[in-house]
């Protein structure tokens, strides 16, 4: 069984089955392909906002009505001033997946990604190189990495690496860079420390 993802408006439906918000989801089924019926996804544009919580369990309906089950495993905050507001809701599937129809939804997990490596063909300044600040398997959390550097003004492009081959068969991974002058600021927004995973060359001191 191939792959399959879902972009676009959906309902979130509580326990006792009302409807508690609308949202934006990105949800992929089976993403290494392996026939699987395991899926996660991201929610976001949340309406009213700070519908959902942490650890909850919701369904969420699609356009063509189909449902499925969720719990919200994670949530990224954006912090401003003091104020915490929740920005992207991370879940995992506990029951059978949503019928997807193929094609539906017009903006898929992987879609913004791949438009964002497209740009690593293009010339950037030299006086603001790019560099490496992230890495992961996980491609939920490469879109909500991006999503959170750009609500800070921060453009960010991703690189797209294939599995390595097999036996055994590994995982694609995914690269988040960004400008070098933009670098402290996007370690800080995604929880990271220390010195950069790309060391830029420094200068030597004169006389040592």
């Amino acid at each position: 069984m191939a792959t399959r993802r879902f972009g676009g408006m959906v309902d979130i439906l509580n326990t006792e089955g009302a409807v508690a918000a609308k949202a934006y989801c990105e949800l992929v089924i089976d993403a290494l392909g392996l026939g699987l019926a395991e899926w996660e996804g991201i929610l976001r544009e949340v309406s009213p906002a700070a519908a959902l919580v942490e650890g909850g369990h919701y369904r969420l309906r699609l356009p063509t009505a189909s449902e499925g089950e969720v719990v919200i495993n994670q949530v990224f905050v954006r912090d401003e001033e003091g104020l915490g507001a929740p920005v992207v809701y991370q879940f995992l599937g506990t029951g059978p997946p949503p019928d997807v129809t193929p094609g539906a939804g017009r903006r898929p997990v992987l879609g913004s990604i791949r438009r964002a490596v497209s740009s690593l063909g293009r010339h950037h300044p030299a006086e603001n190189p790019l560099v490496k600040v992230a890495g992961t398997i996980h491609q939920v959390e490469v879109d909500v990495w991006r999503t959170a550097l750009a609500r800070q003004g921060i453009e960010a492009t991703i690189r797209e690496l294939p599995p390595e081959a097999g036996p055994p068969l590994g995982h694609p991974t995914w690269e988040v860079w960004v400008g070098v002058r933009d670098e402290p600021r996007a370690r800080l927004i995604l929880g990271l420390s220390g010195h950069s995973v790309i060391r830029l060359p420094r200068r030597k001191r004169s006389g040592s």
